[in-house]
């Protein structure tokens, strides 16, 4: 499970089940929407802070995501 937690009040804001049993990364873009995690189970996953859905999974790495980097500069 993902615990999202507010950074004013420490309130908890949303859970989220990444479905792994160990989440070792995550990274927001710069507006917050939207978070990117990773870890046990090979696969990135990005969440819609919005819904709290996941709503995408990148499957093909061979061992667990143990760090993330992201860029909000748009693809051409």
């Amino acid at each position: 499970m993902i615990h999202i937690l507010d950074s004013y009040d420490n309130s908890l804001k949303a859970t989220l089940d990444a479905g792994c049993d160990w989440n070792w990364s995550s990274a927001f873009t710069c507006d917050s929407r939207v978070l990117f995690t990773g870890g046990s189970d090979s696969r990135v996953k990005l969440w819609d802070m919005d819904s709290g859905q996941m709503v995408m999974k990148y499957d093909g790495h061979t061992k667990p995501i143990t760090a993330l980097c992201i860029s909000d500069v748009p693809l051409r």
